[in-house]
């Protein structure tokens, strides 16, 4: 709130306490991956894990049965495609985390726009390993050097941080937030 607080003024900003009371805000700093994609991106990955789980018992079970049948070729045409389907299914989930490391490192990085940078990067590069992607942090440098259109801007801080008044670098996203503040006021 201090951020608020230096951006709006003393008077300002206690109207606006007042106004808000308990109601606590979430300022956008553009570290972030939102909530609602990465619960997306996960509840894709757990669904695939989960269909991955489901072919590996049927596979289980068609195997039990195939001990026990004389005519086998039908299981066996089946367990092929089971195992088939099980590859796919491990594939598009390795895929998603990739994706999904790929993207919350670019908005790490600051990016843009994270598709452009999934679009751009040579996934070739970067092996996977648990948690870990090797060479994504290279990968994301190099576009940086490379490509640093697809990256926000670094602004320089001159001076010693203070904002005089009438003065310093005011982003669009300050001039919404302070808009959508003068609103909360005048409501």
């Amino acid at each position: 709130m201090e951020f608020l607080k230096k951006l709006l003024g003393d008077e300002l900003f206690a109207t606006v306490a007042a106004k808000l009371g308990d109601t606590k805000l979430l300022l956008d700093d553009g570290s972030y991956v939102a909530k609602k994609d990465l619960d997306d991106a996960v509840a894709q990955r757990d669904a695939f894990k989960g269909q991955v789980e489901e072919t590996g018992t049927k596979m289980k079970e068609l195997e039990g049965k195939l001990k026990d049948i004389p005519n086998t070729e039908k299981l066996q045409s089946e367990i092929q495609a089971l195992q088939e389907g099980k590859t796919k299914a491990e594939a598009a989930a390795a895929d998603i985390s990739l994706n999904s490391a790929i993207k919350l490192a670019a908005v790490k990085a600051k990016a843009n726009d994270a598709a452009d940078i999934l679009a751009f990067i040579d996934k070739t590069t970067l092996t996977v390993e648990g948690e870990d992607v090797k060479g994504l942090d290279e990968a994301i440098k190099g576009m940086q050097e490379s490509k640093p259109y697809l990256f926000a801007e670094q602004k320089e801080q001159t001076g010693g941080g203070a904002n005089p008044a009438g003065g310093g670098n005011v982003t669009p996203a300050d001039e919404k937030m302070l808009a959508e503040a003068r609103n909360a006021v005048s409501q």
